[in-house]
């Protein structure tokens, strides 16, 4: 009991990575894709993507280099939203020519992508002992044997900009002899004119009403004075470094930052190389040291926002935000914003309006999101922007959900799309419960028994509610954690097809839902009788483990629970 109820409190608290390195692999791949001529190039970009209870995307990227050494870059992200994550993706196809491919291509890519560079003695990125996370275990999905490694049936190191040709040289005569691997110097490039940078991949920019996004990069006034401090190679290396030779990167970059402390992108590279080299407290203080120091540098603002909206200090917004809501008031003498700026100010301003409960500013905030994406996603014709589920007289269902047992009843009575499947269901009911969903579930619904994410289950996610919810007072069961058995009765109240709404909404209900791992329904009813009576021989125990000193088992609060459904919901 003691050990659940300290998990409870731990989860509570999850960093982005313990997050991802605890829960990634529970969420369903949503895309796998991968550069197209990898295999001709010795080049394999690889982003896998996972779509979380939420609605959110939990991700990774991976560059991996087939010829000689292995895992070179890797990024991930989780808690990202729907077009965070597309803009991520369409920034990479800039670069690299995308195509979805099989999991187990990827997995390969990847894994066996480590060990043929591990036999070479080149190691990966070590930002990959998390972003490894969002990959399935190694073991756990049977490679692909017609994928090979090496040119020609011998290591082949191909020198990049940035590398130390001198080093990997000198290993590859160590592991496999001097004449043993190729090496190839590629030709240095003619300097290119700025602007013609972007001449192979034309991408319009948008204009809108009070200012122009593009995808171009955005050197205002700010990035001129820069350059007038700081050489613009330099830069560049400290970029590489950041995400390739971060403990480098960071040596440097505080070396720059003492030499030139009035330059506020430094910090955006010092962050960048401390979160590649697991220093992720470390690179949290440096964005909010940025904003401290450098409140008009939109970067500074939108990067510490980002770490208040992850720890769900939602509060203070407003500060980032500014008094106008407007981004063109946060940069007055700026006419052109990069999409990346566009949407995080934007996801940043929803979150804002949808906790003060105004749905129509909330609303304008994810239209202007959409308008960017579909935009910019016009240009990418081969990567839809969302998957749309099948919405064809789309309406609604009206359910009245119950925890069995529970005594005074607790319930909540929800709306829910009747377009969506029995997984986004159980999404809904982890919300309005306030569950942690640490755990397996599945529904009892004729004609299935097993309807959830278990190994012997129908999988949720490909059954819609309205193909087996078909008539008023029907019944079913979802049961959630097979240890505690919290066994939920369902009962359809109302089938509204006329009536669709955009996600789901909690009508009413009655009393707080039990901590998770309390033991079931019999233990938390304990928990109640100890936390009632600071005498209790238990209560000490219980209040350390729960962390509270007191327990309010009739707590119900109607608006919490739904900017929790807005929350994870009106960006999917």
């Amino acid at each position: 009991m003691a050990k659940k109820l300290a998990k409870v409190r731990s989860m509570q608290s999850l960093s982005p990575e313990k997050y991802l390195k605890t829960r990634a692999r529970e969420f369903p791949i949503k895309e796998c894709l991968v550069s197209d001529e990898w295999a001709k190039n010795g080049i394999a970009a690889v982003i896998i993507a996972r779509k979380q209870p939420s609605g959110y995307i939990t991700f990774g990227t991976y560059l991996v280099d087939t010829f000689c050494l292995g895992l070179k870059q890797t990024i991930w992200g989780v808690n990202t939203p729907e077009a965070e994550y597309q803009m991520i993706v369409q920034q990479l196809r800039l670069v690299h020519d995308l195509r979805p491919c099989p999991y187990p291509l990827a997995h390969t890519l990847i894994w066996k992508g480590i060990d043929y560079a591990d036999s070479l003695g080149f190691k990966p990125e070590k930002a990959f002992n998390v972003s490894q996370y969002v990959l399935e275990a190694r073991e756990q999905v049977p490679f692909e044997p017609r994928v090979t490694f090496g040119h020609q049936g011998q290591p082949c190191y191909v020198v990049g900009p940035y590398d130390k040709p001198e080093r990997i040289i000198k290993q590859l005569e160590r592991a496999v002899g001097a004449d043993n691997f190729q090496v190839i110097y590629e030709p240095d490039e003619p300097e290119e004119d700025d602007d013609d940078w972007f001449d192979e991949e034309t991408v319009e920019d948008l204009e809108m009403e009070d200012y122009t996004v593009t995808m171009d990069p955005v050197n205002d006034e700010g990035y001129e004075a820069v350059l007038e401090q700081v050489d613009y190679h330099t830069l560049e290396r400290l970029h590489q470094h950041a995400t390739q030779d971060p403990k480098q990167a960071i040596g440097e970059a505080r070396r720059l930052m003492e030499a030139h402390p009035d330059v506020p992108q430094l910090h955006d590279y010092l962050a960048i190389a401390l979160t590649h080299d697991e220093q992720f407290e470390a690179a949290r203080r440096v964005y909010r040291e940025a904003y401290e120091r450098f409140p008009d540098y939109l970067n500074a603002r939108l990067n510490y926002g980002r770490c208040l909206a992850q720890e769900e200090k939602l509060s203070e917004l407003p500060d980032i935000l500014g008094p106008a809501f407007s981004l063109p008031a946060l940069a007055p003498n700026r006419e052109r914003f990069h999409i990346s700026e566009v949407i995080h100010f934007h996801t940043l301003a929803a979150l804002w309006w949808t906790q003060q409960k105004n749905e129509a500013q909330a609303q304008a905030s994810y239209e202007r999101i959409e308008r960017v994406m579909q935009h910019f996603n016009q240009q990418f014709p081969e990567l839809p922007l969302t998957e749309e589920p099948d919405q064809t007289a789309a309406g609604s269902i009206q359910l009245k959900i119950t925890l069995r047992d529970s005594k005074p009843p607790i319930w909540r009575r929800v709306r829910v799309p009747d377009h969506y499947t029995f997984y986004e269901l159980h999404q809904t009911i982890q919300a309005v419960m306030d569950w942690d969903n640490d755990h397996l579930y599945e529904f009892d619904v004729p004609p299935y028994d097993r309807l959830g994410d278990g190994v012997e289950n129908t999988p949720a996610d490909s059954v819609p509610l309205r193909d087996l919810l078909k008539e008023e007072k029907q019944k079913l069961m979802y049961t959630y954690d097979f240890g505690d058995n919290w066994e939920h009765l369902i009962l359809v109240e109302k089938l509204l097809p006329d009536e669709p709404i955009p996600f789901p909404e909690c009508l009413t209900g009655k009393r707080a839902a039990p901590p998770e791992d309390c033991g079931g329904i019999w233990g938390y009813e304990h928990l109640v009788e100890v936390m009632r009576n600071p005498r209790h021989p238990d209560y000490a125990e219980m209040s350390d483990w729960l962390g509270e000193t007191t327990l309010d088992p009739e707590y119900f609060d109607l608006d919490e629970i739904n900017f929790r459904l807005r929350r994870d919901f009106a960006s999917s």
